[in-house]
């Protein structure tokens, strides 16, 4: 994460980030910063459609859905999160077979839902029941990879990489129903959903998809039953609004993170400058001095790296006035000793 952020936005920008996630989660008594240190095993995730029911998602307008069930396994983070599970009240633990489990005493309001958290050696699981986290793991419960159709074709991708995807032929049949499940629901979204199933096809094979990761990208080997590219970028333009909205909220955040980094790293230019520039009258003699006398492989300062377009050779370095410097936005930054 912290190369990402230092990729997109310096060095600073990635000094801020690790510092705010080494104090999240403080008042909880867990270290976020050790989550995302320890979050770099398997990561699982399981989802099965019911063959009928529905689930009714309570909201200011509900949302009904194909009833599922839902496995998600984190490897590596479950230490990290123990101590604060085993002091939550609304949870009650039991230990079952080295098993830690934790489940939610008060009944949640969707039917058929009592979601439970378990610490299984170093990972954390959450599961929408009790009985469907026991069929997971349970040995005789029959495994995909004895599916002769799916070792067939995981052999034609290849074995080798760093995320798998497997969609069944009965997911996209169930998510086709949900037009017809919210038919008396808000309006908006019943056009919403008769715009967006018509691109969900009904794939007569399950569909396998290997990603690896690679030093010049993402790579994507798939037996698919077309290319959903033009869909999902349909369905993201169907919706300006809404994509607006989570625009409005994130590109300002980023913005500000980002702008904050951009004037430490530029004040701390300056900083090192005005001090070479000192350094440099003292052993001169002189008042006056140029960029070049301050910045290169064998002066004061190796290397100075702009942020925002500054340009540090526009300075005029005088003893006893302040280092100034202007940005392209008109942003002006300074420094005195």
């Amino acid at each position: 994460m912290r190369a990402i952020v230092a990729r997109v936005a310096g060095e600073a920008a990635a000094n801020i980030v690790d510092t705010q996630i080494k104090s999240a989660g403080k008042q909880a008594g867990i270290s976020a910063y050790d989550i995302v240190q320890s979050w770099k095993g398997r990561t699982t995730f399981v989802l099965r459609f019911a063959k009928d029911g529905s689930i009714t998602i309570p909201a200011k307008q509900p949302l009904t859905i194909p009833a599922f069930s839902l496995l998600l396994r984190f490897d590596g983070i479950a230490p990290s999160l123990k101590p604060l599970l085993d002091n939550v009240p609304v949870f009650e633990k039991s230990e079952v077979g080295g098993l830690s489990l934790y489940s939610l005493k008060a009944q949640v309001p969707v039917e058929g839902w009592a979601p439970l958290l378990a610490i299984d050696g170093n990972a954390l699981c959450l599961a929408t029941s009790r009985a469907f986290f026991d069929e997971c793991l349970d040995a005789a419960t029959p495994r995909l990879a004895a599916n002769p159709e799916f070792a067939a074709t995981l052999d034609r991708l290849g074995r080798e990489g760093n995320g798998l995807t497997y969609v069944s032929t009965n997911t996209f049949a169930r998510l086709r129903t949900l037009p017809e499940l919210n038919r008396a629901g808000d309006p908006e979204l019943v056009r919403a959903l008769n715009f967006v199933m018509p691109h969900f096809q009904q794939p007569t094979k399950p569909l396998l998809s290997v990603r690896t990761n690679r030093p010049d990208g993402v790579l994507f080997r798939s037996a698919w039953n077309a290319s959903l590219k033009q869909d999902l970028a349909a369905v993201v333009v169907y919706n300006p609004v809404t994509i607006g909205m989570m625009s409005a909220m994130a590109i300002p955040a980023f913005q500000k993170v980002r702008a904050n980094s951009q004037e430490k790293t530029i004040q701390n230019n300056l900083r090192q400058l005005s001090a070479a520039a000192e350094q440099y009258y003292l052993e001169t003699g002189n008042t006056h001095a140029a960029y070049d006398d301050l910045v290169g492989p064998d002066r004061y300062i190796g290397e100075l790296k702009p942020v925002a377009g500054e340009n540090y050779r526009s300075i005029i370095f005088k003893q006893g006035a302040p280092v100034r410097i202007t940005l392209p936005d008109g942003r002006v930054f300074q420094h005195s000793e």
